[in-house]
């Protein structure tokens, strides 16, 4: 089966064509028809059941654990490259799943079935989460396949 999918908890595709995404992004999502899944569970069912899509538009933030955090504990944070500070993702302290745990159950599914990672793009609001996917897959694509 030849699919798109589109995963976020919330948005629908549309969403990001209204959002201040770059042109290329919005060419692409305006481009294409697409499966939603809305949580880590329902993306790996789709894949499961009907195989690697050919394009994925990764969010990170799949919830509200990454919003609201426990106040009691100090956020860790980090100083990116332009001075803006940014809530580091603590992905072992959540049982949550986000938009990271589903690369790397789709790199876990691509190394097990011997497939190619598809193509995907991330329309996360979330910097420093699309960076930590976009890491994710980019190193597995450099040194894995």
């Amino acid at each position: 089966m030849n699919y798109n999918l589109y995963l976020d908890d919330w948005r629908m595709p549309v969403d990001t064509l209204i959002s201040k995404k770059p042109l290329y992004l919005k060419k692409i999502i305006s481009e294409n028809e697409w499966e939603i899944v809305r949580s880590y569970y329902e993306f790996v069912q789709k894949i499961e059941r009907y195989g690697l899509p050919d394009l994925i538009s990764f969010d990170h933030d799949l919830g509200d654990t990454y919003y609201f955090l426990d106040e009691e504990e100090p956020k860790k944070l980090i100083i990116m490259p332009d001075n803006c500070y940014f809530d580091y993702p603590k992905y072992e302290e959540h049982d949550e799943r986000t938009g990271y745990h589903c690369a790397q159950w789709l790199v876990g599914y691509c190394m097990e079935h011997k497939l190619p990672l598809p193509k995907y793009v991330i329309h996360s609001d979330n910097t420093v989460g699309s960076r930590n996917i976009s890491s994710y897959l980019e190193n597995y694509k450099k040194h894995c396949e």
